[in-house]
């Protein structure tokens, strides 16, 4: 039987801009790794700084460098001003993945349920 193998092209991404949020683990940091692999400029966002520094350590040697980018995206004035920013450096935004989320880690009874949906929801919304 003859054997294949598929790899994506890469470059699919190249000279676009992208900003991605919950950079700094899971989902959105493969996310920042592959879209800088395929040529973005790519603004990874968290609340993790150091996390994204890391992150952007780690980019391949051939990819686009990573900018990281410290954002609560629970306050809409840190929001506002990363997309103004990232406009301002590259003149427009063509890649949006919002990847920030938060899931409550006890199971406690007692604990308070309306606070931490609220969490959840300011954060995953």
């Amino acid at each position: 039987m003859d054997e294949r193998t598929f790899t994506m092209p890469n470059g699919r991404l190249q000279d676009k801009i992208a900003l991605v949020t919950g950079a700094a683990s899971g989902i959105g940091r493969a996310t920042v790794l592959r879209f800088a692999k395929e040529g973005a400029h790519v603004i990874a966002t968290d609340l993790n700084m150091q996390a994204l520094q890391a992150l952007a350590a780690e980019a391949d040697a051939e990819a686009q460098p990573i900018q990281p980018v410290q954002c609560d995206v629970t306050k809409v004035d840190e929001t506002t001003r990363v997309v103004a920013d990232a406009v301002a450096q590259y003149g427009r935004l063509d890649v949006l993945v919002n990847s920030a989320g938060i899931t409550p880690r006890t199971v406690d009874p007692a604990a308070d349920i309306a606070t931490r949906w609220d969490a959840v929801m300011r954060v995953n919304a």
